[in-house]
């Protein structure tokens, strides 16, 4: 399932620009998910999940004591829905 939407781009523009787009599923679960959580306009955390896409970082490989376990994520791997981990978290009584 694919979804449109018509955002606008945010105030980092020099003007508004309205623009439809067409979404995977997934992408547009995480999205609005991330909107409900943050209280955000959805354009605007698209935007945000846009530009952190086009960052050019690299990750730094730190040595030493971390709070939480990280790994690394290979390029390729599917995204998992924010919906199906919140109806797993819900299903495991979590949160």
């Amino acid at each position: 399932m694919r979804f449109s939407l018509d955002i606008s781009v945010s105030a980092y523009q020099n003007r508004n620009m309205r623009t439809t787009v067409t979404l995977d599923a997934d992408v547009y679960e995480a999205a609005l998910s991330l909107s409900r959580l943050s209280g955000e306009r959805l354009g605007k955390v698209l935007s945000r999940m846009a530009r952190r896409g086009l960052e050019q970082r690299e990750t730094p490989h730190r040595k030493g004591r971390r709070r939480f376990p990280t790994f690394d994520i290979s390029p390729g791997a599917p995204v998992i829905p924010a919906s199906r981990i919140e109806r797993v978290l819900d299903d495991e009584g979590i949160v």
